[in-house]
């Protein structure tokens, strides 16, 4: 029976309690932050549910689209035109409301993917998260106040309340609509303590997750360096898929509230799914087996959407229909464009590596082994158990009465030697015997330390000790389609 993700990380969590107040803080900070954003989203829906009640009649009129130009029949100066603008741009918002949700789930994700597969560049993505859900929730609070103060002058302007409904023009004479801010300053105060939470179990959980990587590969500096660099890629894809899904849903919701050409809308979703599925794909099956064409062509499609991010970028800081949101898609733009500029970077860095080993610990076929091996493991750990509890139950023959015992024989050659020389005999057999589990894992951490420092002061210093290591393990040599030329790493 394979073992399971379930039963890898209950033995994760049994070893390590930072691991399990890691995973305990992800899911609570989850659960309160889905709470009080719901209320959020709540709160403004119904606000927005009195403005359309007390001015339904004029939000009809503004909805009505010339039949010859496509756009509507009142003009942009109408109080009607204007409330009917804000009121969609404020619609929009429940876009942001989802986003921030997925977020929330997004960081548990990435607490328990980091902590059963022990990979410590996963951390910085869920720090990365973190942060911006702090920062998300300052915008979205200060987005908020300012849309509804912008609703809110429009509504008090005296040639708005003639268009109100009959049935609610005492209620529309008073209307003013109340900010979010009961449930966006806790929602802050929350995300900052996780935050500060977050870091400091981090810093923990990557002095043990060092140990893992070492048994995966060894103490070859120049391989775990490349090592760090596959994860850091890996890590960079996870958070490109989340960010530049979140920009293409809020400029699609933005786009069609705000009446945007079908064509704008139609080369958005093209651009969006390439940038999504298919630069993602190209990245992934290039730098696990290594192949050039499919990592140039990936560079290629990610500058060709940088370009695409940076007019997105220059249409927003340009336009009006943008202002209300403008904090929040230029936001999301920025955070776009720099992890596009930081994944292109380290491609090619993961592309300039290709040919030096890395290969066999990252590929499919690296990955069957290692299932294989856990799997090996798990028998091991099936047969002892099963001994250990055959053992601990006597059989009924323990019972029986002994046989009459023989005449004492003469003493083995071992028991015929001098005490001293039985003594050191006595020392030998107990060195072959296996120390105690938890004595293997100390010896095993002491030889990572004192490999790692090793490694790094010969690779420092340049000395010819760390030179000949690398060069008998083929790691300095060229292999095959290597880019540098055949020398050495350092």
């Amino acid at each position: 029976m394979p073992l399971s993700r379930i039963a890898r990380l209950r033995a994760i969590l049994d070893r390590s309690s930072v691991a399990r107040y890691a995973l305990l803080s992800s899911v609570a900070q989850m659960v309160i932050q889905l709470i009080l954003e719901t209320g959020v989203a709540v709160m403004h829906n119904n606000e927005l549910a009195l403005v359309s009640d007390a001015y339904e009649p004029a939000l009809a009129a503004a909805a009505v689209k010339d039949a010859t130009t496509g756009l509507s029949a009142l003009p942009a100066t109408d109080p009607r035109m204007q409330l009917y603008t804000a009121y969609n741009l404020a619609r929009a918002l429940f876009v942001y409301h989802i986003i921030y949700m997925l977020a929330t789930c997004l960081q548990l994700f990435f607490t328990f993917d980091s902590i059963l597969h022990q990979n410590s560049v996963e951390l910085v993505a869920l720090n990365t998260i973190n942060l911006g859900l702090f920062g998300y929730s300052l915008m979205q609070f200060f987005q908020s106040v300012s849309t509804f103060n912008a609703l809110n002058d429009i509504l008090a302007l005296p040639a708005l309340l003639k268009s109100a409904a009959p049935t609610a023009a005492a209620a529309a004479k008073g209307l003013v609509l109340k900010t979010t801010s009961i449930f966006h300053i806790p929602s802050m105060v929350v995300s900052l303590l996780f935050l500060a939470g977050g870091a400091a179990a981090t810093y923990k959980l990557h002095h043990d997750f060092g140990w893992a990587i070492y048994k995966r590969i060894g103490a070859n500096i120049g391989l775990r360096r490349q090592m760090m660099h596959y994860f850091f890629l890996m890590m960079l894809l996870k958070l490109d898929i989340f960010f530049y899904s979140t920009f293409s849903l809020q400029f699609l919701v933005i786009q069609t509230f705000a009446d945007a050409p079908m064509s704008n809308t139609i080369i958005h979703v093209g651009v969006s799914f390439i940038m999504i599925f298919v630069l993602v794909i190209l990245c992934m099956r290039g730098v696990r087996s290594e192949n050039a064409r499919l990592m140039q062509a990936f560079m290629v499609g990610t500058v060709g959407c940088m370009g695409y991010l940076a007019y997105k970028l220059w249409q927003a800081t340009t336009e009006a229909r943008f202002e209300p949101v403008k904090r929040s898609i230029l936001f999301s733009i920025v955070v776009c464009l720099i992890l596009a500029l930081a994944t292109l970077v380290n491609s090619f860095i993961c592309y300039r590596n290709f040919g030096t080993g890395l290969k066999e610990h990252v590929s499919r076929q690296a990955s069957v082994r290692r299932r294989r091996e856990r799997e090996q493991q798990q028998q091991q750990l099936q047969h002892q158990h099963l001994a250990g509890s055959t053992a601990s139950v006597p059989s009924a023959a323990a019972y029986a009465p002994s046989p009459p015992q023989p005449a004492a024989a003469a003493p083995t050659a071992a028991y015929a030697q001098p005490p001293q020389q039985q003594q050191v005999q006595y020392q030998q057999h107990y060195q072959q015997q296996a120390p105690p589990p938890q004595q293997q894992q100390q010896q095993q951490q002491s030889a990572y330390h004192q490999a790692t420092a090793y490694q790094q002061t010969q690779y420092s210093n340049g000395g010819s000790a760390y030179q000949q290591q690398s060069s008998s393990s083929g790691y300095g040599q060229q292999a095959g389609g290597n880019k540098s030329g055949g020398t050495s790493y350092a």
